[in-house]
């Protein structure tokens, strides 16, 4: 429990965080409230910013240290804020569905596995990253600004088209060249 207050504190310097411009502080918390208390096996419904982001920490990164769970939960800000992704936490995380013929951005979200709470200690952690991201005046991005991600033990196609920024954890990050210079004109 120390070190994860250290890395939380360590964390929430110079980047600010994006929550939603319609989600409150007050409704978070809320939100947070209800979701800390689900039970085992809990479906979970995406609805809100923090489900989605805390949900998207579970299921891509419940394994590593708080440092690779902040690490994935920036590449899902990053995107938010980026004008080439949709401009909320869950317009990201649910970003191409196979039935409309587009790959996923995130593997777990249709990887055809029901989208259960399995460990809730880890749930929690989860959550209580995803609720200190969102509600953060100031949070440090430790991906220098990566908008991808894989596993190190894969080699997807598209990593030849990227620059890295770094391996935190099990993932290493990346941004675009191309997406740099769409975005700078």
């Amino acid at each position: 429990m120390r070190y994860l207050f250290f890395a939380i504190t360590a964390l929430i310097f110079t980047h600010t965080a994006l929550a939603s411009s319609a989600t409150s502080a007050r409704e978070i918390h809320k939100t947070y409230s209800e979701l800390s208390s689900l039970p085992l096996q809990s479906k979970l419904y995406l609805s809100t910013p923090l489900e989605c982001l805390a949900a998207t920490i579970y299921f891509e990164a419940q394994r590593q240290a708080p440092s690779g769970q902040f690490a994935v939960a920036s590449v899902v800000l990053n995107r938010a804020q980026h004008p080439n992704f949709p401009q909320e936490i869950c317009g990201v995380v649910k970003q191409g569905y196979p039935a409309a013929g587009k790959r996923c951005q995130f593997s777990w979200y249709c990887d055809g596995k029901p989208d259960r709470i399995a460990n809730t200690k880890v749930w929690k952690r989860c959550l209580r990253i995803a609720y200190s991201v969102l509600t953060s005046e100031y949070f440090s991005d430790p991906t220098s600004g990566a908008l991808f991600y894989h596993a190190s033990y894969v080699k997807p196609f598209w990593v030849s088209e990227m620059t890295p920024t770094g391996k935190i954890g099990d993932h290493i990050f990346y941004t675009s060249v191309r997406l740099q210079r769409t975005n700078s004109r």
